[in-house]
């Protein structure tokens, strides 16, 4: 259903509409993609970084990364909608989302109100559908709706701008310093998961 909805003329109009924002000119004209350290090399980058913080929650939750962003067609839309997917584990890091439909709603909560897109807006509905079936969950879930909307709205950069590779070493901690997160995730209604992958001593 995904695949459909994000090759549908109103999710490209989105992404269309992002092309042309400033935020997202740079890493369009170079189709920012550079490779990856292998898993190994990330189990053994310094345990609070951005690396090995990815790669212990890949590992814990038995994921692989997504393929790289460029695509056979070139074209911008679909450039910007293969990175968007390819970071999205930086965005659960930097965020401190758990994989739960809580974690879940947060992030398509904050894809659909900044980036405009349907593909978000359509999974968004399935995570608040969840919380009608389970009602223990679904004050939380509205909840995380909500921040997620917040970050949208208060976030002055994109994480879609972002060239998290150039900084592999980088403490998760300093990222979202860098970012301007860390003042944002007090609010989070999932503070507490906020430290999930990072190592003991630095949790």
């Amino acid at each position: 259903m995904l695949k459909h909805i994000d090759s549908s003329e109103l999710s490209q109009r989105g992404f269309m509409d992002l092309a042309r924002e400033s935020d997202h000119q740079l890493i369009l004209k170079d189709r920012y993609d550079p490779k990856w350290p292998s898993p190994a090399e990330r189990r053994s980058a310094p345990p609070a970084s951005l690396a090995a913080c990815l790669q212990r929650r890949l590992d814990a939750e038995h994921l692989e990364e997504l393929p790289p962003s460029v695509s056979e067609t070139n074209e911008d839309w679909e450039y910007l909608a293969n990175r968007l997917r390819r970071t999205h584990d930086f965005h659960h890091l930097v965020f401190g989302l758990p994989d739960t439909v809580a974690g879940e709603a947060v992030a398509s909560a904050y894809y659909a109100r900044r980036y405009r897109s349907p593909g978000a807006l359509a999974v968004m509905t399935t995570w608040i559908a969840h919380g009608l079936i389970q009602p223990a969950e679904n004050q939380l879930i509205w909840r995380c709706v909500e921040f997620g909307i917040q970050l949208a709205h208060e976030l002055q950069i994109s994480l879609l701008s972002v060239r998290w590779e150039e900084k592999w070493d980088q403490s998760l901690i300093a990222w979202r310093e860098q970012l301007g997160v860390s003042r944002l995730l007090e609010r989070s209604p999932l503070a507490e998961h906020q430290s999930q992958w990072m190592p003991a001593q630095s949790a």
